[in-house]
This record gives C-alpha cells, sequence and structure tokens, in this order.
C-alpha cells in the first residue's frame, strides 16, 4: 500500500509510524516505510488491517481523538 509521504512520521528513535483512522478515532501505527517516490511512500509493513491513513499526524496528533482524514 502507498500512502502520502507527509503521511509518515518519523520518532526520535528513528521508528516510522503513520496516524490511522479507524471508526473516527485516530491511532498510532507502527510501519516499515520505504524511500519517497512521487510524493508517496510504500507502506512495507504495518498498514495492513484497515483504516485510513491521513495526510498529515504531526506531533500535535493523539490516539483516541477524532479524526478527519484528508484536510
Amino acid at each position: 500500500m502507498t500512502v502520502p509521504a507527509d503521511a509518515v512520521r518519523t520518532g526520535g528513535d528513528g521508528s516510522t509510524v503513520v496516524w490511522i483512522v479507524t471508526d473516527g478515532r485516530l491511532s498510532r501505527r507502527p510501519v516499515d516505510a520505504g524511500p519517497v517516490s512521487g510524493g508517496t511512500r510504500e507502506g512495507r509493513s504495518g498498514l495492513a488491517g484497515g483504516g485510513t491513513p491521513p495526510v498529515r499526524g504531526g506531533p500535535g496528533a493523539e490516539g483516541g481523538r477524532p479524526g478527519g482524514g484528508s484536510p
């Protein structure tokens, strides 16, 4: 699955995550993301299981809060 490159965030420990919208709520999901290509990144693992990755999910995002998907 590919996602917008700016949906993938890198944590202080170097791990990559996306914020997934599931049932209208945000949840943080660790992913193994490939390189950026044309504004998207391949999610090599961690994206199976449903939910919609929002375009943006930055440091202010909190799990369990309402999520609206793409702005």
